[in-house]
């Protein structure tokens, strides 16, 4: 788990490059109707954290004991999670609750992002004594899915990685542009 607090870490840092990188009219501004903003982008990260994390909450209220020598993810969740790291081969459609907010401020938006992220960081740090294997979440996007609290951590933080990385493309673009 601490290979996942430095990912969150790391995620941070990403994102406070990526505000620093582009003024806030590029910020905002999607190059097509089609594609988001760099900052919708981070917006659908923080709805799905605002998603995930009370679920995560939920379940760790009655959490199953144990310990977690030998983890390994199943293998679905090591499939889910390789399909959300960039570059991604792959548009997914957006479930209808994790779009993006259509009014945003940056400040706003990326100081929600860190906070989620640290919240996260701070579920990692006292999963001591849980079996993030027999602990399951049920995805908030279809209730069918349900992950080992052990691989929702890099699952959200691949997410996070996509999103992150498409900013960038699309910053890029917007750049290129003008």
């Amino acid at each position: 788990m601490k290979k996942s607090i430095q990912e969150y870490n790391e995620l941070n840092s990403w994102a406070e490059k990526i505000k620093n990188s582009a003024d806030e009219q590029t910020l905002k501004n999607r190059p097509d109707e089609k594609t988001w903003s760099p900052l919708e982008c981070i917006d659908h990260l923080n709805t799905t954290y605002g998603q995930y994390i009370p679920a995560i909450h939920e379940r760790l209220t009655h959490p199953v004991k144990g310990n977690r020598d030998n983890y390994k993810p199943s293998y679905f969740g090591r499939k889910f999670t390789e399909m959300m790291e960039p570059p991604y081969k792959s548009k997914m459609k957006t479930f209808k609750k994790f779009v993006p907010k259509k009014e945003l401020e940056v400040e706003d938006t990326f100081t929600n992002f860190v906070n989620y992220n640290n919240e996260m960081i701070e579920i990692i740090s006292k999963l001591e004594g849980i079996d993030i294997k027999k602990t399951k979440v049920t995805s908030p996007a279809l209730s069918i899915i349900k992950f080992q609290i052990g691989e929702l951590f890099p699952f959200l933080a691949a997410h996070s990685r996509r999103h992150l990385w498409q900013a960038e493309q699309i910053i890029e673009r917007i750049k290129l542009k003008n």
